[in-house]
């Protein structure tokens, strides 16, 4: 797995929103699984991809339009949204 990768897939499993924080201080926000795209494990056959083989970036959709590309090496925090009572 790339740097907090993990992290990000765990988020995206509990389905909330969640906000990244860069190393430049960006602020990203992630309004749900359907906002992200992370690189495949596998590729079409259903191999397993080494690090090497993926896709250092991922992106992240802003208004449907635009998307950025963020690295993976470049978040510094995941903020999870607090949960409602």
């Amino acid at each position: 797995m790339k740097p907090n990768e993990q992290e990000l897939r765990n988020e995206i499993a509990h389905g909330v929103p969640f906000t990244l924080v860069t190393n430049s201080g960006d602020r990203i926000k992630v309004r749900g699984h359907d906002w992200i795209i992370l690189p495949p494990l596998e590729d079409e056959d259903g191999r397993h991809l080494e690090d090497s083989e993926r896709s250092d970036f991922f992106h992240i959709w802003g208004n449907g339009r635009n998307y950025r590309w963020v690295a993976f090496d470049s978040i510094n925090l995941i903020e999870a949204k607090a949960p409602e009572s």
